[in-house]
């Protein structure tokens, strides 16, 4: 990729192995872990990948959970997650595996794998029925050097990587593209000034950072809950109001932009007025 005043030239490549050149005048980084465009234009994740290694799989149980929330259930021989999805359906993690773990979802059918994974750690408590897919699973903690640039910006994955036990990985991401999606409406109807594409990286940094550090204590909170189950010490549980700080930080209701550039904006002596006919934040648009 090739940054210009006025634009990005873009090579993309085909899946037959042919390229073209495209001229583009924004380019969107949304590629997840490995986005190109994050690579070519901010350079790796930079942080750190948790130990251990996950089995994350959609399956189809039997176990008497309630539908309206993911559970964790932690064991002697390690946890297990699982987040509901449509269709009776649970998105499960399991972990941490050992290397006959690993060796078996590498080998065995997927049911197989599964199945054995939680029966380790849940006895008969869950039953597997249908596993749609399986895979092993690193969990990091990661954000890219730089979120946007001029005319690009990276969204979701492709910009921070956090723990999923904090279930705020998409929700951040679409938090991404709310942010810059109507920003860059106003500017392409003319009614944004320079500076208002500017915020979305300082903006989205304050919100990812507090997305990592959030999952990174309930990482450690999930993991002590195993290590709780091996050895019999039960810690103390947190206080009511502990326990609504977690949920606020979970539901990203504690994020805050002041002090960014788009709060603090004003005017510069000398800068062009905004026409009277555009619109300004918090339009509606019909």
């Amino acid at each position: 990729m090739l940054q210009r005043d006025d634009g990005v030239l873009v090579t993309l490549e085909r899946a037959d192995g042919t390229s073209e050149t495209a001229e583009a005048s924004w380019v969107i980084g949304a590629g997840g872990a490995h986005s190109a465009t994050r690579e070519a234009l901010a350079g790796t994740l930079a942080g750190a990948t948790y130990p251990g290694t996950a089995l994350v799989a959609d399956v189809r149980v039997s176990c008497d959970l309630p539908r309206d929330g993911s559970a964790l259930i932690a064991s002697p021989e390690g946890y297990v997650l699982l987040a509901p999805l449509p269709d009776e359906r649970w998105l499960t993690f399991v972990g941490d595996l050992d290397e006959g773990e690993e060796q078996r979802l590498a080998t065995d059918r997927p049911i197989n794998a599964v199945a054995t994974a939680i029966r380790r750690r849940l006895a008969d408590a869950i039953s597997v029925s249908e596993v749609a897919w399986a895979a092993p699973f690193r969990m990091h903690h990661r954000l890219a050097p730089r979120l946007a640039g001029q005319r690009w910006f990276l969204l979701g994955d492709a910009g921070h990587l956090s723990s999923p036990f904090g279930g705020e990985g998409l929700n951040s991401g679409i938090h991404d593209a709310h942010n810059l999606g109507w920003k860059l409406a106003l500017q392409l109807r003319g009614g944004g000034r320079p500076s208002l594409l500017e915020s979305f990286a300082p903006e989205r940094l304050a919100a990812d950072r507090h997305v990592l550090a959030v999952s990174d204590r309930l990482h450690q909170l999930a993991h002590r809950a195993v290590e709780s189950a091996r050895t019999g010490i039960v810690p103390a549980p947190p206080t009511p109001a502990q326990t609504e700080a977690m949920v606020r930080s979970r539901s990203m209701l504690d994020v805050s932009y002041a002090g960014t550039s788009l709060c603090d904006e004003y005017i510069e002596a000398g800068a062009p007025p905004v026409p009277a006919t555009a619109p300004v934040p918090g339009d509606r648009y019909h």
